[in-house]
């Protein structure tokens, strides 16, 4: 049991860090056939990147997470699998055992594989809905904001999908500063994010509104 919370408070801590959107307008849904939604794919996101605006093939990442005198530490896989255009999310111990295996395919999650506890319906639901926004495709959301904030040099992406609110800020350099995601009034988790010499943030740091958790995110390597 105290491993199915540590990770509930893992995938909820994940939510919000994405740069899928860049470049993204006003998308009307409902009025485009398959093949023209996967043709927008292509010419919105160079390379299939879904997950930072950056082409790559996987993303691996290890995570520390301290909820008041708790500690936890394990490895997060984003792999993109070119052959059917899906995305699986991988949880891993620092011992390598997975733990969970989801697909996100077509804007919706399937389980390819769970240990026990994780097969809880609720909780795959849950996991789903916490990394939509890694990996969530552009092409399903209506409508993005998008502006210059030019006395500061800022791009301010922002858009509502699933009835959650989520805002982008990107530096002049193009590269994502911090995120923001509101579910309600009373769930707000805010991320800020790090780079070294490539595109792909190096760190991710979360903090959420009225909850004693830290969480950082730290690349560990990237195979392209």
């Amino acid at each position: 049991m105290r491993s199915l919370k540590v990770f509930l408070i893992l995938s909820s801590l994940l939510l919000t860090a994405t740069r899928a959107v860049a470049g993204v307008t006003d998308n009307p849904l409902g009025t485009r056939n398959p093949e023209e939604r996967s043709a927008e794919k292509s010419n919105v996101l160079p390379g299939g990147s879904m997950v930072f605006g950056t082409s790559y093939n996987s993303l691996l990442y290890r995570i520390f997470i301290k909820f008041r005198d708790y500690e936890f530490s394990g490895l997060v896989l984003i792999k993109q699998m070119h052959a059917d255009s899906s995305v699986h999310i991988v949880f891993l111990s620092e011992f390598g055992p997975t733990l969970m295996n989801l697909k996100y395919k077509d804007d919706s999650f399937t389980t390819v594989s769970a240990k026990e506890f994780f097969s809880n319906e609720k909780l795959i639901k849950l996991i789903g809905a916490n990394f939509r926004m890694l990996i969530q495709d552009p092409s399903y959301i209506r409508k993005i904001k998008d502006r210059n904030i030019e006395c500061r040099q800022l791009r301010k992406l922002k858009f509502r999908h699933l009835s959650d609110s989520f805002v982008y800020i990107y530096g002049n350099d193009g590269l994502l500063q911090r995120a923001k995601y509101r579910g309600n009034a009373l769930t707000v988790i805010k991320a800020e994010f790090g780079f070294g010499q490539g595109a792909e943030p190096t760190s991710i740091r979360f903090s959420y509104r009225g909850v004693p958790l830290q969480v950082r995110m730290e690349r560990v390597n990237v195979m392209n």
